[in-house]
This record gives C-alpha cells, structure tokens and sequence, in this order.
C-alpha cells in the first residue's frame, strides 16, 4: 500500500454498557449478525480493518462488570481516518447501521471511545502467532 514507508496499525478501543431493559439473548444474536455481516462485506466495506475483537469486562476472578469491549484493529491511521469518512450510513453503509448495534442496544452515556497506537511492536512477546 506505502511502497517503501513503514505503517503502523492503529486501534480503536470502545467501551459500552448497555440500555436498560436490553434483552441479552437478541443483544448476544444482534452482535453474531454483526459480526457476519463484517466477514460478508469485508473487502467492499472494511478493507481498512485488520481486526474487530469482542470483549466483557470483567473483575480478576471473572465476574462480568456489565462494561463490554470492542477494539478494533486498523491497517493505519489513515486508514482509520479514510474509513470513518467514508462511514456514513448511506449508499452502501445503509444496511451497516441495522445490523450496527450502537444504535440498537448501547446506553450512550456509557459508551467510550480511547485511540491507541503501538510502541516498538518488535519487542513485544507473541506466542499467539499462526
């Protein structure tokens, strides 16, 4: 993509709890719909992203805080940027906000959004790799 120039990944890490009275079943299935239709538009509409992974929130023994965690994995900071300004719920990003469950399920006063970007990833331990 940047013949010759190093890019780095950037990150966007978003917090949330939900509405009141949020059912969690078709919250659960609401989010697996997502997360189909990020794996069935992903070249048309998030060729950005590298990755969206979903966490909970929990205390150290486990115990589910009731906070829920995406971050999403950019190819850069530019791509980030290009992504969000090109996000914009119409044309083809239509459909992406019925099945976005931001806009379905979220309490907006507790909703976070913190950016992150890496330091010296080379030194970092992996074991994860594939």
């Amino acid at each position: 993509m940047n013949e010759g120039k190093v890019t780095m990944r950037f990150y966007e890490y978003e917090t949330w709890k939900l509405k009141e009275g949020v059912n969690i079943e078709e919250y659960d299935q609401m989010l697996r719909e997502w997360f189909q239709f990020l794996h069935d538009h992903k070249e048309e509409l998030f060729q950005e992203w590298i990755s969206a992974k979903y966490y909970k929130e929990t205390d150290i023994e486990g115990v589910p805080s009731g906070r829920y965690i995406m971050v999403f994995e950019y190819e850069s900071l530019d791509g980030h940027h290009a992504y969000k300004k090109r996000r914009n719920y119409k044309g083809p990003y239509a459909p992406y906000k019925l099945v976005d469950p931001y806009y379905h399920y979220f309490n907006y006063d507790e909703t976070t959004c913190t950016y992150w970007q890496p330091i010296e990833p080379e030194r970092w331990l992996d074991t994860d790799k594939k």
